[in-house]
């Protein structure tokens, strides 16, 4: 997928959604995640890399596309990768596709790509809670299925207030809607760490937690897990 294609995708799903009856209230966050697939991990995050600086230069934007590892995935010898970009709303994200579409050194990029990837479908997610980024961060992603989004939303208030009383102040706790793409799930969690020793140490910390386990078994009632991952960023 080029970026005149990805442009093109962004266009079509920027109009194929709508809000649902009982919806939280989005946050101005929207992300556009590509699933990849590639012979060469480290080498396809540096290209991104060298985009990112065509990106830097236009667009004002520090590591506009993200590329993230499966952990487990990588132990194993698989190559699937998630490149993420972000933007305040869907508009946006749009505008700064096409800002760099017919930029000929990003054009110039895909003499590397192509080789080395195939890509997959892109998912297109609204944000409901975001506190910061963390630059290489380790994240544990979980994917769920929600029939209570508002209910959902307003009790990760309390997952995140139990957090932070076990200290894990440093341990940032995101919620995205999908709303446009093909999948198995309604929603995603990230609960992302500065390094895999600290993930390593919330995790451990958080299942010994009463009143985090407290948390997960009410959880149960608005929300059921499809799958977790680890993740890390490798993006240069």
């Amino acid at each position: 997928m080029n970026a005149k294609e990805v442009l093109g995708a962004l266009l079509i799903i920027a109009g194929a959604f709508s809000s649902r009856a009982g919806d939280a209230a989005p946050i101005n966050r929207v992300l556009a995640v590509l699933e990849v697939e590639s012979e060469d991990p480290s080498g396809y995050a540096h290209w991104i890399g060298e985009g990112n600086k065509v990106a830097k230069e236009k667009l004002g934007i520090d590591k506009y596309q993200q590329v993230l590892q499966g952990v487990y995935e990588a132990e194993k010898g698989t190559r699937k990768l998630w490149v993420v970009r972000s933007a305040e709303s869907v508009a946006q994200l749009t505008k700064n596709s096409a800002a760099l579409a017919d930029d000929f050194r990003r054009q110039k990029l895909y003499e590397h790509f192509n080789p080395i990837r195939k890509t997959h479908g892109m998912v297109l997610y609204q944000g409901l809670r975001y506190e910061r980024s963390v630059p290489n961060g380790h994240a544990l992603v979980t994917r769920m299925n929600v029939t209570d989004e508002a209910a959902y939303v307003a009790a990760a208030t309390e997952l995140r207030a139990a957090y932070d009383k076990a200290g894990f102040k440093d341990i940032t706790f995101s919620i995205y809607r999908v709303i446009a793409g093909r999948t198995d799930f309604t929603h995603v969690t990230s609960l992302t760490a500065p390094s895999a020793d600290r993930l390593a140490e919330f995790l451990d910390a958080a299942q010994r937690d009463a009143g985090v386990r407290e948390w997960l078994a009410k959880a149960g009632e608005f929300r059921s897990v499809v799958s977790n991952a680890t993740h890390r960023n490798i993006t240069p």
